[in-house]
């Protein structure tokens, strides 16, 4: 098969997402999009939702769609998670199948920081996917990367699709509807559980 790998927060799982993940198996050929949330990502602040309520939400939301699938080989092991570790790990368990890292586009310009990005790419090339409001790096300004890596990423332009899971947190606590930007099996599960209320209203993150 040819597995197109979707790492990142998800906190929480958003339209944005599944809508990129949905794209980028039809323009690049994918037989499965696996979704893998990360345990702790060593570049951004903590998740605000534990491990546990992220996964479920991605779950419900992916539940649908047989393309999609969810790997836990990020949240089952200590933190902080590297993609280049993911990949390994991926790899061993499906030695015949061939992957592809997708990116957001706002994640690029970091990539050189990564822990050995040049051995990330040659596990799996990387296809950057555009988001609305999100400046795209040149790839010419990655310097550090070598060209033959800089050779493996691909840019492929998504619908601008303006939502963030960060404007989701905002509403929730601010009391405001998500149902327009998060599919409603997921709505739920926020409002059951009270995740990202503001501090001190008693939700349990």
């Amino acid at each position: 098969m040819r597995i197109g790998i979707l790492g990142g927060t998800f906190d929480p799982i958003h339209f944005g997402h599944l809508i990129a993940a949905e794209e980028a198996r039809r323009v690049q050929q994918l037989d499965r999009v696996l979704f893998v949330p990360a345990n702790r990502s060593p570049l951004k602040p903590a998740a605000r939702a534990s491990t546990a309520h992220r996964v479920a939400m991605i779950r419900l939301a992916i539940k649908d769609n047989a393309a999609f699938a969810l790997s836990t080989v990020d949240v089952a092991r200590p933190p902080p998670s590297y993609a280049v570790d993911t990949m390994a790990i991926l790899q061993c368990c499906w030695p015949d199948d061939e992957f592809v890292f997708l990116l957001g586009a706002d994640q690029l310009a970091d990539l050189p920081q990564w822990r050995a990005p040049e051995q990330l790419l040659q596990a799996a090339p990387i296809v950057v996917l555009t988001r609305p409001g999100a400046a795209l790096t040149p790839l010419d300004a990655l310097t550090g990367l070598s060209p033959a890596a800089r050779a493996r990423i691909t840019v492929q332009e998504m619908p601008a699709v303006a939502i963030s899971a960060s404007a989701i947190r905002e509403r929730v606590a601010a009391g405001q509807t998500i149902r327009d930007l998060t599919p409603s099996p997921v709505a739920d599960y926020i409002e059951e559980h009270g995740l990202y209320l503001p501090k001190g209203d008693g939700g349990s993150e």
